[in-house]
């Protein structure tokens, strides 16, 4: 998942960092999240 996506839904799942990658089409490194489990509840 890209940071973008992350800052998006982050409330909602549980996550870890897996690095930055290089990305085709990108010139700089993106930072890509493993998604861990959806969080049971989320507060309003």
């Amino acid at each position: 998942m890209s940071q973008r996506a992350f800052g998006q839904i982050e409330e909602r799942i549980d996550a870890e960092p897996i690095g930055e990658l290089s990305v085709k089409g990108y010139s700089r490194l993106q930072v890509a999240y493993n998604v861990l489990r959806l969080k049971e509840s989320v507060p309003a």
